[in-house]
């Protein structure tokens, strides 16, 4: 599969690089130390206080095992700018490089995550997300 990387060479790369671990449901660590935001979502934050409903718990599994799904795992990345925000994250897109699937669909898709701020990527990218979230909205 051919995928071509829109954005600036400081973050787009040709070659693909490894995920070390997720931060929380849109943030991920690679191996070469910079971290990643999924940009564009919301996903549901843990509840420390516990009480959570049942359906509450189950929609945590599921989103913990889809946002663990690229931790050891190559991706390739869709930039989205040259600067990190002021928490030294990354805004880009990312896709597992085994299936080709684009991490934010699937979060979108599967109903375990929501379009939050597109700030970056324009009337196309927003586009895009909302075309994953209508699939989860339809099953």
């Amino acid at each position: 599969m051919l995928l071509i990387l829109f954005g600036l060479p400081f973050l787009a790369i040709a070659d693909s690089i490894r995920v070390n671990a997720a931060e929380d449901a849109v943030t991920l660590q690679l191996a070469d130390g910079r971290t990643i935001l999924l940009d564009g979502l919301l996903a549901p934050k843990a509840d420390d206080a516990g009480g959570r409903s049942a359906a509450d718990q189950i929609a945590a599994a599921g989103l913990a095992q889809v946002i663990e799904s690229p931790i050891g795992q190559d991706v390739w990345l869709e930039a989205l700018t040259e600067a990190p925000d002021r928490w030294k994250r990354f805004p880009a897109g990312v896709y597992i490089q085994k299936s080709g699937v684009w991490l934010h669909q699937r979060m979108l898709q599967e109903g375990f995550a929501c379009i939050g701020a597109c700030l970056l990527g324009g009337a196309d990218r927003l586009k895009m997300l909302r075309d994953a979230e209508a699939g989860a909205r339809q099953a």
